[in-house]
């Protein structure tokens, strides 16, 4: 899985905070919404379909075997199709296997897209899905000992092998750097990596812990400052340095020097990243009237009653329609165009709705304070602007988000 770095979006996994910060390639709208049907009567297969596109467009499909990396282990297209032609069936599959399609959009001039999505017929549950590192800020151990232990059991009936290690929280202003912190942790989790690289898949941070901050970048446009990227956590083989230097703050954004602990990557050294990663992380949330143990234990009650089916939402979307129309899309090929809404705000609309949407996507509002008022009915958004992307800020607005009561549990 080929990532960038530099840093456009908050990528949220799974329901966990993720503060893994990606940009996202130029793209067209180009509108590729698919579904997948599976069959085994009176033919084994899979119907693939999307939106029609205008005359002459040609669709290439491919397909891999779900989990395969690399642009290369796509081969060549098993299937063309030109418009009006909106659908294809794969008769050439086995079943047990899940699959992993691509289609590739070409419209005039440089309009390009793709959409992706996966399929297969009697794929057998996944009881394994490997090893997670769950690491705990030690000034939470205690106070959340029974939530800390819930959550464990709900990661193991998940499928998952927790390896749990309490770790030191944060030293110093959480504007800062903690270099001895953010060192130690990283060794950790690499020794744990190096030790079964096969079967250690994804990373759980609890709390403030150290804070890793990198590059020399404008992703909202207001000011260049180095930001923070937990995805060093996530990275087990590439190199990164602290030599560049970078003295000319604006607006408060700090500096980025030789040896401040701030590393020099606007991308990932190898542009992938190994394992899965994301933090929840609820200091410094002073608007809300609740403690940071109490948000937290809040948090892991959501969380436990999601993974138990005990609150639950309508598989449908909605999404920001003027400047988050890709995200939409993706939206739409989740729950399909009828239960997916556009409008002009989907976080003010979601707040007035009794029953929940599954996902929101909206830039919301960039006052973080703002969100003790709301009672946004979502249980995952994306959610990205002005300063977002400085989520370990107080009173952030992405994590404010998951303050709220009622369900949210990523942003």
């Amino acid at each position: 899985m080929k990532l960038p770095l530099h840093l456009q979006h908050s990528l949220c996994l799974g329901a966990i905070l993720g503060s893994l910060c990606l940009a996202t390639p130029a793209r067209a709208q180009v509108n590729l919404l698919q579904t997948a049907t599976v069959s085994q009567m009176p033919v084994t297969q899979i119907q693939l379909s999307w939106k029609s596109q205008g005359a002459g467009t040609v669709i290439q499909i491919y397909r891999r075997a779900l989990g395969q990396e690399g642009g290369s282990t796509w081969g060549n297209p098993i299937a063309t199709a030109v418009a009006p032609i909106n659908s294809y069936a794969d008769t050439g599959i086995t079943p047990g296997i899940a699959y992993e399609y691509q289609l590739y959009c070409s419209k005039s001039g440089a309009d390009v897209g793709y959409a992706f999505l996966a399929a297969g017929i009697g794929v057998s549950l996944v009881e394994n899905r490997g090893k997670i590192l769950l690491v705990v800020d030690q000034t939470l151990s205690a106070p959340l000992a029974a939530e800390l232990t819930q959550l464990e059991q709900d990661l193991a009936g998940d499928g998952w092998t927790v390896i749990r290690t309490d770790s030191p929280r944060m030293t110093g202003a959480s504007s800062g750097v903690d270099m001895v912190g953010q060192q130690n942790l990283k060794a950790w989790i690499q020794s744990q990596y190096n030790a079964d690289p096969a079967n250690v898949k994804a990373v759980f941070l609890f709390g403030r812990l150290p804070i890793v901050r990198s590059g020399w970048s404008i992703p909202d446009g207001h000011y260049y400052a180095p930001r923070v990227a937990d995805v060093y956590y996530a990275d087990m083989t590439g190199t990164w340095t602290d030599t560049d230097d970078d003295d000319s703050p604006s607006q408060g954004g700090g500096t980025n020097v030789p040896g401040d602990g701030k590393y020099d990557q606007d991308n990932l050294p190898n542009n992938r990243v190994d394992l899965q990663l994301g933090r929840v992380d609820l200091a410094e949330m002073t608007t809300w009237p609740l403690s940071e143990v109490e948000l937290m234990r809040n948090y892991l009650r959501k969380d436990h009653n999601w993974r138990q089916g005990l609150i639950t939402t309508p598989a449908t979307g909605i999404c920001e329609n003027w400047d988050l129309r890709t995200e939409g899309y993706g939206l739409e090929s989740l729950f399909g165009g009828a239960s997916t809404v556009f409008a002009p705000m989907g976080i003010p609309l979601a707040q007035t709705q009794t029953t929940p949407y599954r996902w929101v996507a909206d830039f919301g509002d960039y006052n973080g304070n703002d969100y003790f008022y709301r009672n946004c009915q979502a249980m995952f958004t994306i959610n990205f602007g002005s300063f977002k992307q400085n989520w370990d800020a107080a009173n952030n607005p992405m994590r404010d988000m998951l303050c709220i009561t009622g369900v949210r549990l990523t942003d």
